[in-house]
C-alpha cells in the first residue's frame, strides 16, 4: 500500500517528471478552531484515509476519538503512532451501521470531553467488481449497510451535542464515483452518490443549529478500500483510479492532499462553508 511519504516522480506530459509532494508535517501547521480544546470523531479511524485524518487533527492538537469495526486495528495503529499523537487519541471500536455502537462513540467523547466538535465519517467499504448479474443480496445489503446506513446514524449521533452546542463540523467522505462511472461499480457509485446527498441535506437542516455539514469526495487515493468480503481491519483489494496520465495535475493523490481537505473543512477557515462536496481528484471530474 503506498502513502503519502516519500516522492516520486511521474510523467506530466509537457515539461518533464514533476516530483509528488512530501508528506505534510501537520505538527508545524496551525488553523483557526482546531486547537487543544477541539474533540473530533475520525470512523473508519484504522484505514489509510481515517489514520491519516486522525494523526493530522491530534497533531493540530485535537483529541480524536478513532473508530473502527476492529479493537485490534485500531490498537496496532495507535500504539504505532508517536507519542505526542497518542496521548491525545481515544479509541472507540464499534460498527457504524449499528445505531448502538454509533451512539456509543459518541457518548464516549462527550462523557470524557464534554463536547463533540468535528465528525470526520470515512468509514465505508467497497464492492467487489461484480456484474449486475453476478451482485448478491448480501453484498447490497453490506455495502448499504456500512455506506449508507452507517453515514446516517453516526451523523444522527453526532449532531445532538453539535446541536447543543450551537456549533459544529461534519465531514462526510463520499468518492468521485459518485460522479465517474466505471464498469462493475454499481452499488459503491450509488452509496457514495447518496453520502453527497445526504451531507447536502443535513447542512440545510442541521445549519440553523450553527452545524455545518460537507462532503469530501476523493478520486485516484493511495489508499485501499476494504471488500465486503473482508474482515474488518484489512483492505486486500486493490486502489481505485486509472493512468495518471489522464488526470489533469498528472499525478494520483497522495493522503495528505484529502487530509489538508479534511482540516480545512473542520477548521474555522471554511466557517461559511456548508452543503459542499468538495471534489480533490486533480481534475478528473471535470475532464471528459
Amino acid at each position: 500500500m503506498s502513502d503519502s511519504g516519500a516522492a516520486s516522480t511521474v510523467p506530466t506530459g509537457r515539461g518533464g517528471p514533476r516530483t509528488e509532494p512530501q508528506a505534510l508535517d501537520w505538527s508545524q501547521i496551525r488553523l483557526p478552531g482546531l486547537d487543544g480544546e477541539t474533540v473530533a470523531l475520525v470512523t473508519g479511524g484504522a484505514g489509510s484515509l481515517g489514520w491519516r485524518a486522525t494523526e493530522a487533527l491530534a497533531s493540530l492538537g485535537a483529541r480524536v476519538g478513532v473508530m473502527g469495526r476492529s479493537a485490534e486495528a485500531l490498537q496496532r495503529v495507535i500504539a504505532g503512532a508517536p507519542e505526542q499523537i497518542r496521548q491525545r487519541l481515544v479509541p472507540v471500536p464499534g460498527d457504524v451501521s449499528v445505531q448502538a455502537d454509533a451512539q456509543a462513540a459518541v457518548d464516549t467523547l462527550v462523557q470524557q470531553f464534554g463536547r463533540l466538535d468535528v465528525l470526520v465519517h470515512c468509514a465505508a467499504i467497497g464492492d467487489s467488481n461484480s456484474d449486475i448479474a453476478d451482485l448478491t443480496v448480501a453484498e447490497i445489503d453490506e455495502m448499504l449497510a456500512v455506506n449508507v446506513k452507517g453515514t446516517l446514524l453516526i451523523a444522527q449521533a453526532a449532531a445532538a451535542p453539535m446541536r447543543v452546542a450551537g456549533r459544529g463540523s461534519m465531514i462526510l467522505v463520499a468518492s468521485v464515483g459518485a460522479f465517474r462511472v466505471n464498469p462493475k461499480g454499481t452499488v459503491y457509485g450509488a452509496t457514495k452518490a447518496a453520502v453527497v446527498r445526504t451531507a447536502r441535506q443535513l447542512a440545510v437542516d442541521l445549519g440553523p443549529d450553527g452545524v455545518r455539514v460537507n462532503a469530501l469526495s476523493p478520486g485516484q487515493t493511495p489508499t485501499l478500500l476494504r471488500k465486503v468480503d473482508e474482515q474488518p481491519g484489512t483492505a486486500s483489494g486493490s486502489s481505485r483510479g486509472g493512468d495518471a496520465g489522464r488526470i489533469p495535475l498528472r499525478r494520483r493523490g497522495v493522503l495528505d492532499d484529502y487530509a489538508g481537505a479534511i482540516a480545512f473543512l473542520a477548521s474555522d477557515l471554511a466557517a461559511y462553508v456548508t452543503g459542499v462536496d468538495l471534489m480533490v481528484d486533480g481534475g478528473v471530474a471535470v475532464r471528459r
